[in-house]
């Protein structure tokens, strides 16, 4: 879990070669384990903002089908799918819905990260500002998303002069 906590510190400060390093020790150390899957999830992320989306969905695509952990059709594969393209933003937003506020709080927290960071890769700021906003807004603190949106939020500012 230290290693996924400080990936996410290297990402939240854009030191992406840092961060890639952490999390594939979480991989080499944790991969039967859901902190495994979302360390591939982050790597992917970074890929993606890197140019990289193309090989790093393969990637994706070929763990999630050969996926040990959790079950073939939990939030987390969920998550995977929505990044590897094989779930729609709007049915990733419709899973994300659940009968326990606080779960669907939480999944929420995570669905508008990922697919604000999908978005602000896409250069399509206003919409990934806007996903970022209503990451924070589930109020979800304890969440690494959480706080990896408020700081994509920061790196989107303009800088005053």
């Amino acid at each position: 879990m230290a290693y996924a906590s400080r990936g996410c510190l290297h990402y939240d400060l854009h030191d992406f070669a840092e961060a890639l390093a952490d999390y594939h020790k979480v991989i080499e150390l944790d991969a039967a384990n859901t902190s495994g899957d979302y360390a591939r999830f982050r790597i992917w992320l970074i890929r993606a903002r890197q140019q990289d989306a193309a090989a790093a969905t393969v990637e994706l695509q070929t763990f999630l089908a050969s996926r040990t952990t959790g079950m073939p059709d939990d939030w987390v594969s969920k998550i995977g799918r929505f990044l590897a393209g094989q779930l729609s933003e709007p049915d990733f937003f419709a899973a994300a819905k659940n009968a326990n506020p606080k779960t669907e709080s939480q999944q929420l927290c995570e669905a508008y990260f990922y697919a604000g960071s999908k978005h602000l890769f896409a250069g399509d700021q206003p919409t990934a500002t806007d996903f970022f906003q209503k990451s924070l807004a589930t109020g979800q603190t304890g969440y690494l998303e959480y706080a990896s949106a408020a700081a994509e939020l920061k790196f989107m500012k303009p800088e005053k002069n």
